[in-house]
């Protein structure tokens, strides 16, 4: 997956937001630019599990839309692990 700068771990986003391992680990694949269905093809799960996925990550970090939780992502000085 490509990196981006200035974005948390997922390790920070589980303990910050109360994210299990695999929604954190779809936000920052989202705000990496990957499309919701190559994270589920290279996760190996299925669309709907990733949408589902999503679904609570929005709500977790009060975002409706990828291009929000990309942006909240990208906004905050997150600490470097």
């Amino acid at each position: 997956m490509r990196e981006a700068a200035n974005l948390p771990h997922s390790e920070l986003l589980q303990e910050l937001l109360d994210m299990t391992p695999a929604q954190a680990q779809l936000a920052l694949a989202l705000a990496r630019g990957i499309s919701l269905q190559k994270y589920a093809a290279e996760a190996g799960i299925s669309i709907s599990t990733a949408r589902k996925y999503a679904e609570v990550v929005f709500s977790k970090t009060n975002t409706h839309q990828q291009h929000a939780l990309v942006a909240l992502l990208k906004s905050v000085a997150w600490p470097k692990p």
